[in-house]
């Protein structure tokens, strides 16, 4: 049965390592979550990230991304990733352009044999 982390239920939970399950920090202000992101970033796990210069809102922008990408609506795409509607529009006009180049190529692969461009075909014309 799932718990919300909130739950009595989840405190109540198994401890993994002999500890009790992690709940999610809630943050007073930017600068209080900017500081813990920027002692995770200097943590060794992280390395790769900084190596690419992978910024905070590189990840909440394929977070979007990948939403819009599943189904999920402006609206809870905005909700969940706090943006704003325009910002995810901005986002939802990219993963629609994506998809319908990837739909396009689809299409193309699928009755290639039928426009195979002349280029392509032999002397004969086939």
């Amino acid at each position: 049965m799932f718990s919300c982390p909130g739950s009595q239920e989840f405190r109540r939970s198994k401890k993994v390592d002999g500890r009790c399950p992690r709940r999610a920090l809630s943050y007073k202000s930017a600068d209080g979550f900017r500081t813990e992101w920027q002692k995770l970033m200097a943590k060794e796990q992280c390395k790769r990230l900084r190596e690419g210069r992978i910024v905070f809102h590189d990840l909440r922008k394929n977070a979007a991304i990948n939403l819009l990408e599943v189904g999920c609506t402006e609206n809870q795409v905005g909700a969940i990733c706090s943006m704003s509607a325009q910002m995810v529009r901005d986002y939802g006009r990219e993963v629609a352009l994506w998809s319908l180049a990837k739909d396009a190529m689809k299409l193309t692969e699928a009755r290639w044999s039928e426009i195979k461009p002349a280029a392509f075909r032999n002397k004969n014309g086939m």
